[in-house]
């Protein structure tokens, strides 16, 4: 039975991978015969042709009057005063074109449908020539040490002190190319000349970068908020797949943390802190389009991140800006003049699991567990008897292993002087380091805008596919990672006379499923399908000088599809009588539309910038469920169930509509003032309720710009900023000011009858309002030594008040649910800091160093009342770990003290009260807790304050080096300060159950092992000892990793290629280093749940990456 049900899965996996190589095929069949549609096209197109004295314009004109056929070229290349006469009968497309070519110069490439037009000379061998001249910059000083190079060759030079140069061996018709840190690169055509003099433009560098500030952009030099930037530069050269990983360690007050390992998890990104205990989640905008998550954007597609850090940067936005304010800009087009820039980059690699836990084979576990019965007066386990006739399997080493990884992306680029497009496509593929597991996402996006004069509009189509094949997280003891860690190793792979075919415990043994079973469709299927829209459409309007109208129009649609089957099978304590399937699927739907009024004008000395706007939001959500069993067999469809069939759902509307408003100013470069005012109204809160005003106000001063600090040559900037705003938070469910109400409700009147009656649902609070977010900022920027020293300093304060919260009520007043209220304060104050060093050594070396890194401190400011206590942290064995309360963090862990294990009896008997034990179950060997509060009893009145989930002191360190066509980059990440519970430690330490434990179990007390790490063995624990609770299984969660390495090479675009401008290879690994002393697989791991975040209960394990990839450009 087993082999056949074996069969039938590689069967039907052999079809899935069939499925997809056939699309391959397809794809490349598609390809091919386009090609050969087009080159048929061109021999098959007849032409008639008669024209006199006609220029060559003309003549391309009328060929594409005549056919499809469209043409490229440059206007410099071309003689566009010579006349033609051509007179050609049904003639090909090769026969017309050599016909008016060949008295020129010329060549053409028939490429499709479209036809290239070059200059031929460029082909042919050209002179070399001696090129000399002078470098200065803008001023006219000469510039020494500027690196001139010729384009795509190693032949290069430097300027001497005196900005003096000389390059030999350059073709005639060559390009030199000109670069100097603080400098703009230039490339300049030599054009037969043998004295070239240049004047440098100084580059917009530091602070005179622009960046994305929301409803617009701002140069650095002007921003008096705090703003952290990443650009596509430092994007580009990364293998990851996953923007949170790219960002990792980048930006200075953003901590980005994994959601573990799993194939297509995403990363928790949180700017200064939790400030709430809601949703803490930022706020992610796309180009203008308001998204919930960005893990599904594709990192190739993206031109620049920027993160609004304080209140003055991100009070634009209002109440959803409390959490900070995430701003992605994808790229665009650029003038290139009519012809196409394709890019293609792959790579493909496997991922290994970072890290196997050290578990116990059939002996060692039989030794333990055997061993805790019979201290305990029970028999030894069946399952671990008589060794020699079972298996010995180690479950690790059959569910977990290494696994593929494929990324592919194509962009298509280019445009004219009025219309520009980009185009992306990506696949990425994700094979799970645990059996069972994987993700694909298929990524598509296209942009396009327009301008003529006044005019201006353009739209931009984001379109996403995810297909997840989860985990099981459902099953108990830590889903499907859990249940692999846990199997013994006695449990038999398969056996035929289960129904389903695999192996299964017995006896006295854990319920647990066989964690290969969970990989067979016909026993455990389930996939999580997401389709996401976004489409933004625009267009603006210069109204006068100065003055634009936009309008946006952004609709977009977000569906699910999960389905889960669980079939029938009996593996001894675990088993299933009848197939069952589920299935939900949540859409939602928006539409934004925003008009916004931009004034941009200078007077003399004077700056004025303003900006106001109406926005509005419409959202709706639709929720379908259905579930049914007893269907057949790998049957998958709802109507095919015959038993429990349940249907249900529900839907919700909810609206935003905004006033905005912003005004900077400037006077001389120097005072800076930023002014903004934010309105919302949302139908989340009552009518009386719903509205909030959020102000910020900021100002800067460049001194740099002073006169009395003209003289230092070595300052290029220098600003000091500060600001206070305020910020509001409506991350809560809809319509929690209201409350349904439940009819059938009957009770009876006393004589003998009933009467109906209604009941709310819910017990409601109908003045309920915003959280407020206020925060104070003030820092410093600096650039010197021509842009090559940046730094950035920034202290700040935020404090969140009106936190909303479920206030407890009584059971007597008959609710179901607690209420909600604003009653809470939220604060995080810190130091961020980001400091970049790059440099030239020679015209071929060149390097960068960056530093970044931030203190904080969490601390909850306000309750309900100073005792108000919410415990959260609940483990496997129900046990609270942390607890919420005035003067301590968000979450902090609240633990049992030990001392270490009694040694013996007198111990014991010392550890007491006024004579009674403390511990009056306890036996040598046995944990010592500590009476906290002096009662003389172990409860968890005793639990004390053992330390924070929140790390003290967070840093990146980013290095990059770059020889000739060689570049290094390696990145370094870490923090410092915070505490895991490792509850999974806890479970595989446990010996009280009928499960596979860790091997330092075999480290046990006895009289012989009094300095042993675990406790005296007892099946039954009196004593508490593996209670989770406790101190024991706190630990440091300190860890400095390396986060990615990366070697590249540039090949030379010469040769056979010549006709890419760029073809860049590399290797790189993902997470090779971590240097910890935590004891789980992964320090890197946080939950969601803001209550319990450093709870670490199986976390799917992290991966190291070994990675190949090429990017090239045509």
């Amino acid at each position: 039975m087993k082999k056949k049900q074996h069969d039938l899965y590689l069967f039907r996996y052999g079809i899935m991978k069939g499925l997809l190589i056939m699309k391959l095929v397809i794809g490349f069949l598609f390809l091919s015969v386009m090609t050969l549609s087009a080159r048929t096209y061109s021999q098959s197109t007849k032409l008639n042709l008669n024209l006199k004295d006609a220029s060559i314009i003309q003549v391309f004109d009328e060929i594409e009057r005549l056919s499809d056929f469209g043409f490229f070229f440059k206007s410099d290349q071309i003689d566009l005063n010579k006349r033609y006469s051509v007179e050609l009968k049904n003639a090909n497309i090769d026969e017309v074109m050599k016909e008016v070519l060949k008295d020129e110069r010329y060549t053409y490439h028939i490429i499709d449908r479209n036809i290239v037009i070059s200059n031929s000379q460029s082909l042919l061998p050209q002179k070399k020539i001696s090129v000399s001249g002078k470098v200065t910059d803008n001023t006219g000083a000469p510039l020494p040490g500027v690196t001139i190079v010729e384009q795509g060759t190693t032949n290069g030079t430097i300027t001497d002190f005196d900005g003096n140069y000389t390059i030999g061996n350059v073709p005639a018709n060559g390009v030199l190319v000109f670069s100097f840190v603080g400098m703009r690169t230039q490339e300049v055509s030599v054009g037969g000349q043998v004295i070239i003099n240049l004047s440098m433009e100084e580059e917009s560098i530091g602070l005179e970068e622009v960046v994305a500030i929301g409803y617009g952009t701002q140069k650095k030099s002007d921003l008096t908020g705090s703003v952290s930037n990443v650009s596509t530069e430092e994007l580009s050269t990364q293998s990851n797949t996953n923007i949170g990983q790219a960002l990792q360690g980048k930006m200075a007050g953003v901590e980005i943390v994994s959601s573990g390992g799993a194939p297509g998890a995403g990363s928790r990104i949180m700017i200064r802190g939790i400030g709430t205990l809601n949703n803490s989640s930022p706020l992610y905008i796309i180009d203008g389009i308001y998204m919930g998550s960005m893990d599904f954007i594709n990192p190739n597609d993206i031109e620049s991140i920027n993160v609004l850090k304080d209140a003055s940067a991100s009070a634009i936005y209002g109440s959803r800006a409390a959490n900070g304010v995430v701003i992605i800009t994808t790229k665009s087009g650029e003038n290139s003049k009519g012809v196409p820039t394709f890019n293609f980059s792959a790579n493909m690699g496997i991922a290994t699991p970072a890290k196997y836990l050290d578990l116990l084979d059939a002996n060692g576990v039989a030794e333990v567990v055997n061993l805790a019965r019979t201290n305990s007066g029970l028999a030894p386990l069946e399952m671990l008897t008589d060794l020699e006739s079972k298996e010995n399997n180690d479950w690790q080493d059959i569910m977990m292993g290494p696994a593929f990884r494929h990324n592919y992306n194509l962009s298509l680029s280019g445009g004219t002087e009025n219309f520009k497009y980009y185009s992306g496509l990506g696949y990425l593929g994700e094979d799970g380091i645990i059996k069972g597991t994987d993700y694909e996402r298929v990524n598509g996006q296209f942009k396009t805008s327009y301008q003529k004069g006044w005019f201006s509009a353009g739209n931009n189509i984001l379109l996403n596919y995810e297909n997840t094949k989860p985990s099981i997280a459902s099953y108990p003891r830590g889903g499907l990672y859990g249940s692999v860690l846990q199997a013994l190793p006695t449990m038999s792979l398969y056996d035929e006379n289960n129904l389903g075919g695999y192996g299964s415990n017995y006896g006295d043994a854990m319920n647990l499923v066989n964690p290969l079973a969970t990989t067979d469709p016909y026993i455990y299927d389930a996939y999580r399908h997401a389709w996401n829209i976004y489409a933004k459409i625009w267009a603006q309007a210069e109204i006068v000088k100065g003055l634009k109208y936009k309008i946006d129009v952004t609709p977009s649609v977000n569906v699910r599809d999960n389905m889960t089957y669980s079939g029938k099978y009996d593996m001894g304590q675990a088993s299933s009588i009848k197939n069952s399937v589920s299935r939900n699927q949540p859409m939602t739907q928006s539409l934004l539309v925003e008009n916004t009024l931009n004034f941009d004008k200078t007077f003399g000395d004077h700056k004025i910038t303003a900006l106001v706007g109406y926005t509005y939001q419409n959202t709706k959500y639709r929720y379908l469920f259905g579930s049914g069993s007893t269907l057949p067999t790998g049957l998958l469809e709802l109507d095919a169930a015959t038993l429990d069939r349940m249907v249900t759902g529900n839907s919700v509307e909810s609206a935003l509509a905004s006033v905005l408003s912003r005004v900077f100013y400037s006077y001389k470069n120097k005072l800076l003032l930023t002014a903004t005012l934010r309105r919302d109204a949302s139908s989340k809160f009552a009518k009386d309720k719903r509205v909030g005003n959020f102000p910020s106000f900021s100002v800067g001063y460049n001194i740099a710009e002073e006169q009395f600090l003209s003289d230092v040559e070595w300052l290029d900037a220098l600003k000091i900023r500060g600001g206070y705003g305020e910020l509001g938070n409506q991350e809560i469910g809809d319509y929690k000011y209201t409350s349904t109400v439940k009819t059938g409700i009957n009770y009876a009147d006393g004589d003998g009858g009933v009467h109906q009656g209604a009941f709310p649902r819910e017990f409601v609070n109908p003045i309920v309002e915003w959280e407020k977010t206020s925060m104070m900022n003030v820092g410093f920027d600096l650039t010197a030594f021509r842009g090559k020293l940046t730094t950035t300093v920034d202290l700040y304060n935020k404090l969140t008040d009106d936190i909303l919260l479920t206030v407890p009520i009584p059971y007597s007043s008959g609710g179901t649910n607690d209420p909600i209220q604003n009653i809470g304060q939220i604060s995080n104050k810190g130091l961020e800091f980001a400091i970049s060093w790059r440099d030239d050594i020679t015209n071929d070396l060149n390097y960068s160093v960056s530093f970044n890194g931030n203190f904080i401190k969490n601390n909850v400011e306000k309750l309900v009342s100073e005792d108000q206590v919410i415990n959260s942290g609940q483990s496997f064995r129900g046990s609270y770990t942390t607890k919420t309360l005035e003067n301590y963090p968000i979450g902090g862990f609240w633990l049992l003290a030990t001392d270490g294990l009694f040694p013996d009896q007198v111990a014991i008997d010392a550890h007491s009260k006024e004579g009674s034990l403390i511990q009056p179950q306890a036996v040598p060997g046995d944990v010592k807790f500590i009476d906290a509060n002096d009662d003389g009893v172990i409860s968890d009145d005793d639990r004390i304050y053992m330390g924070s989930p929140f790390p003290k002191f967070s840093f990146g360190l980013n290095n990059h080096v770059a020889y000739k066509d060689f570049d290094l980059r390696v990145d370094v990440q870490g923090v410092f300060g915070n505490k895991i519970l490792n509850d999974t430690r806890n479970v595989l330490t446990t010996v009280v159950n009928g499960t596979n434990y860790l091997s330092s179990t075999l480290d046990y007390w006895t009289e012989n092992n009094k300095d042993a790490s675990q406790p005296y063995l007892r099946y039954d624990d009196p004593n508490g000892n593996y209670r989770t609770n406790s101190d024991r299984y706190l630990e440091k969660g300190d860890y400095v990793r390396v986060r990615s390495i990366q070697l590249g090479y540039n090949l030379p675009t010469r040769g056979f290629l010549n006709k890419f401008s760029r073809f860049r290879t590399y290797i790189s690994l993902e997470n090779p280093f971590t240097f910890t002393k935590y004891k789980g697989v992964s320090p890197d791991y946080n939950s969601f749940n803001s209550y319990s975040r450093g709870n670490d209960y199986f976390a799917y394990p992290a991966s190291k990456i070994y990675m190949i990839g090429i990017n090239v450009t045509y």
